[in-house]
């Protein structure tokens, strides 16, 4: 099972495991979710190339951690109005499967 933990204060998001809907390599769940968690990593890299964050991106296999880390209130604001659209797609993908 994929156990995903955002946490809106703090910028963060952990993701962890396998959705186990289908065979690994052909599980559109778990490409799904890793294809969200990796649009936002992607996210925060660009953060970081603009000054506006300092993220901590860990990726290992079947984990994916992110710390946004944003540089000011504004950004955080910002930053947040962003990811948590992002991580509706979770929601979306939790209610459908």
């Amino acid at each position: 099972m994929t156990r995903i933990t955002y946490s809106p204060q703090n910028l963060t998001l952990a993701i962890r495991g396998h959705a186990e809907y289908a065979e690994a390599g052909k599980d559109i769940v778990c490409a799904s979710v890793s294809i969200l968690g990796m649009t936002i990593a992607q996210f925060a890299g660009k953060l970081k190339d603009e000054g506006l964050a300092n993220p901590e991106i860990i990726v290992e296999k079947g984990d994916l951690y992110i710390d946004i880390n944003p540089n000011t209130y504004t950004d955080y604001e910002d930053v947040l109005w962003v990811v948590d659209n992002m991580c509706a797609g979770f929601e979306l993908l939790a209610q459908q499967y």
